[in-house]
């Protein structure tokens, strides 16, 4: 900014009255006659104070030929010369009448001639001198002039101070921003402006100032008409040439909004950071070499290392086991080329040799040009959900052990009609599973009398979520009788479902039968 590299002195800026510019600006025959009238009153001094012949003709001559020169011009000047040399002349030789031959006059008269040339020649230096000072101030001015019009046209408050903290200068922004008057302040300390709590602060950084440290910026709370503000101050100083504090000049400017929204983003930020180093999951972010540059709680509290030794030094292969660095060192590049993975494994184990199941998906940050940056990572973990899947895996491998058993047929039915059966019923019943799906289980019934029995029978048992269990002959594919032990649960009361097993048990009544011929023979 301008202001903050001019210092200046506001009385400075007053208008200056010009040095002496040369000539009286006066007809040229005017001049001429007044250089004859000095020339004249110098010669009547001299002979009023000096006879003639007496010496020193030239006493009052030389001042006489400059202020001619000085006041008339060069042309009146030189003329003033030349007669004053004559005269000189004369009265050194006292020859009145006519110029006769005197050694010592005209020695005399050449001296004076030559000294009032170099005299003149002088004041001629001195007045060229004079006048490039009168232009170098008056531009001096001009600058100072237009460099205060810049400074009260600013909108950023600008104020000078010593090294007393006394205020030297102010402008008119400045004044606005407090309600008061240039009077008012100027004079005195700026002290009572900032917030008192915040008067310390700003004390402290002023004392940094130095000459090898002239600038220093300050963020502090000042009392405006308009209530307590927030405003950042551009100090800059000025020391003399032993290196002492002479003024500081300040810039200030309010962003009381800004700072207000940097709080309501840093809470918000706050926020964030709260969410992402609390989340149930781990968060991540690795670079272009797979070198961890950003984790939250969970992926340290997994990895069971601080974040002072993790970020920036280890790589989250560094963690894996090798079937795990395996999978990352194949699909790493095509991540960084992509920008999305989703649904990685690996096992992850921790520094205390903790194995973890983790599930990984990642996105890409990429700059200009397409350069990768980082990724953004999130880890959950599925240790206990791969526990399950596996114990759910056996359990399915069990129970089709079970289901598809060669001695206990098993159906399922769903309104009477077969929606699934094992093998069993093969061997059972002569049919595949082909031939009975989708069919009424009336086909394996010796009648429609005994189908309807145990449909009446069953259901309302069924239904009552109780066990429903008989024995009765069903037909088989041949259509021979078989005796079956059957027996029926409910799987869903609102489909209906329900699941029956059916156990041959034909041989176990023929024995029973042959028993019963043995010890109750016919009468």
């Amino acid at each position: 900014m301008i202001a903050a590299d001019f210092m200046f002195t506001p009385s400075a800026t007053q208008p200056r009255q010009p040095l002496g510019s040369g000539y009286l600006d006066l007809r040229p025959l005017y001049r001429h006659g007044l250089a004859l009238l000095i020339l004249a009153l110098a010669l009547a001094l001299r002979l009023a104070v000096l006879p003639p012949g007496y010496g020193l003709a030239f006493l009052t001559l030389y001042p006489a030929t400059l202020l001619s020169y000085y006041l008339c011009g060069a042309g009146a000047g030189s003329a003033t010369i030349v007669l004053g040399a004559i005269a000189g002349y004369m009265i050194q030789s006292t020859s009145f009448e006519q110029l006769n031959f005197d050694g010592k006059a005209v020695l005399a008269t050449l001296l004076f001639v030559l000294l009032s040339g170099f005299m003149v020649l002088l004041l001629h230096r001195l007045q060229a001198i004079a006048a490039e000072l009168r232009a170098t101030l008056v531009a001096h001015e001009l600058t100072e002039s237009k460099y205060l019009q810049v400074l009260e046209a600013q909108s950023d408050v600008i104020l000078q101070f010593d090294s007393g903290n006394t205020i030297t200068y102010v402008n008119e922004a400045f004044c606005n921003m407090f309600g008061m008057n240039k009077e008012e302040l100027i004079g005195h300390s700026w002290t009572p402006l900032p917030v008192e709590e915040d008067v310390d602060r700003v004390n402290a950084a002023l004392a940094k100032l130095s000459p090898s440290h002239p600038v220093v910026i300050v963020e502090n709370r000042v009392n405006t008409p308009r209530g307590v503000r927030w405003a950042q101050f551009i100090n800059s100083a000025s020391f003399d040439e032993n290196g002492v504090l002479t003024s500081v000049q300040s810039v200030g400017r309010d962003f009381t909004e800004r700072k207000e929204l940097e709080q309501r983003l840093a809470e918000s930020m706050a926020g964030f950071k709260d969410f992402y180093d609390n989340a149930p999951c781990g968060y991540y972010s690795l670079d272009r070499n797979g070198t961890i540059i950003a984790a939250n709680k969970m992926t340290l509290g997994w990895l069971g290392m601080p974040e002072s030794q993790v970020l920036g030094r280890r790589k989250i292969t560094d963690f894996f086991t090798a079937e795990g660095r395996a999978v990352f060192e194949k699909n790493f590049p095509v991540f960084v080329k992509t920008g999305q993975v989703e649904g990685l494994e690996f096992d992850l184990v921790s520094e205390d040799g903790t194995t973890r199941r983790l599930r990984v998906s990642a996105t890409a940050i990429y700059g200009e040009g397409g350069a990768f940056l980082m990724s953004r990572s999130v880890m959950n973990d599925v240790t206990e959900l791969r526990r399950n899947k596996e114990r759910l895996r056996q359990l399915t491998v069990e129970q089709d052990a079970m289901l598809n058993n060669e001695l206990t047929g098993i159906v399922k039915l769903k309104d009477r009609r077969f929606v699934w059966v094992n093998e069993a019923m093969h061997r059972i019943f002569g049919y595949t599973s082909c031939e009975l799906e989708g069919r009424s289980i009336r086909m394996l019934y010796l009648d429609e009398a005994s189908f309807r029995a145990v449909g009446l029978a069953a259901y309302p048992v069924l239904f009552a979520n109780s066990l429903y269990r008989t024995q009765l002959q069903m037909t088989h594919k041949d259509g021979h009788a078989i005796w079956v032990d059957l027996q029926g649960t409910l799987l869903s009361g609102d489909t209906g479902e329900s699941l029956w097993m059916i156990s041959d048990i034909t041989e176990i009544k023929k024995s029973q039968t042959q028993i019963e011929r043995v010890t109750c023979p016919a009468i």
